[in-house]
């Protein structure tokens, strides 16, 4: 309804408008944050040996460090930091 009062077109025009912002939105979107996000989730399960068998059996996936890491709390955001440096007060 902004859309329509604002640019003053009918309710057709708004709507057409609209999914087509929608559209360039959710191409962007794919392109730039969800593109990013699965480079970075194909490079994390590389460092940890994961692949399509270790999937299927469930068992050794299940002991799997990387999955007591994630049960640890530790976020998907943080898959592309590296851990802070630790200091030896020995």
């Amino acid at each position: 309804m902004i859309l329509k009062c604002f640019l003053k077109i009918s309710e057709l025009e708004a709507t057409a408008l609209r999914m087509k912002l929608l559209i360039i939105f959710i191409t962007k979107f794919k392109s730039t944050v969800w593109a990013a996000r699965c480079d970075r989730i194909i490079e994390w399960k590389k460092l940890r040996d994961i692949d399509a068998r270790s999937k299927r059996n469930h068992q050794s996936i299940n002991h799997h460090p990387s999955v007591a890491s994630l049960r640890s709390g530790r976020r998907l955001s943080d898959l592309g930091r590296l851990p802070a440096p630790t200091i030896d007060d020995s």
